[in-house]
């Protein structure tokens, strides 16, 4: 499991990934020691010994495709490209390398205001042309403000995606469910899959889903006290799903 951490105090964090690992996806997990890659909130694809990452650099720029044989030592590729700020999709972030070869990403043209869009990656910084995946929904919503952090699981051959949303500025971001159909990403319903806890400012955040067997999904994400930056006590928190005879993967 890669997951981002923070050490620091200062405003905005000094986040990196670390990696934990465990014979379940239930836990508990081990975090092997000295890997800090220089990335956060990615989607990784395995191509044979390689571990390619599509992620968000520390300084919140736009994502780049780190590649690594060791998880110490990362190339990095050049940023996805981006309109100027003010365009639709100005700001790309919180990228999921799904293995249908696309990546899933918030884009928004200023600090709020994200839809999930998606491109597919062609090699060395080559990407497509940008497209909507799935739009914030009517304002007042529970995710009516903006959308992030898209993570894609299957079962049985059908496409889901994961994506946490915000309703106002400052407040919960709560994680709803879309599935893929023959018209597009749909959501699975007008509330959330997993709805923010009773502390102040709670916050859900990149949720990914794992199978286990012929009859367990397991859904995995970052839960926090706050939604700032710095000191947000976050834990990883976990889910099991029933699923009889279920052929999944994620």
């Amino acid at each position: 499991m890669f997951f981002s951490g923070n050490a620091e105090h200062a405003a905005r964090g000094d986040w990196r990934t670390g990696v934990a690992v465990s014979r379940s996806p239930s836990g508990p997990f081990r975090v092997l020691p000295g890997i800090a890659a220089p990335f956060l909130n990615g989607g990784t694809r395995v191509f044979r010994n390689t571990l390619a990452q599509v992620a968000t650099p520390t300084d919140f720029s736009q994502p780049v495709m780190y590649r690594t044989t060791n998880l110490r030592s990362w190339q990095a590729s050049p940023p996805m490209p981006a309109p100027p700020l003010g365009m639709w999709n100005a700001l790309q972030s919180d990228p999921y390398y799904d293995l249908s070869g696309r990546v899933y990403f918030a884009g928004r043209p200023g600090p709020s205001g994200a839809d999930i869009e998606s491109r597919r990656y062609v090699d060395n910084g080559h990407s497509g042309k940008a497209r909507v995946e799935l739009r914030r929904g009517v304002p007042g919503a529970w995710d009516g403000l903006d959308l992030g952090e898209p993570a894609i699981f299957r079962v049985k051959g059908q496409a889901y995606m994961l994506y946490p949303a915000q309703s106002v500025a400052g407040g919960p971001r709560q994680i709803g469910l879309a599935s893929l159909t023959s018209n597009g990403w749909v959501r699975g319903g007008a509330s959330p899959l997993i709805r923010s806890g009773g502390v102040a400012f709670p916050e859900c955040d990149r949720p990914v889903a794992a199978c286990r067997g012929p009859e367990a999904l397991h859904l995995l994400w970052g839960g926090r006290t706050t939604s700032q930056g710095r000191d947000m006590n976050g834990t990883i928190d976990v889910r099991v799903y029933g699923l009889p005879r279920s052929d999944c993967a994620r």
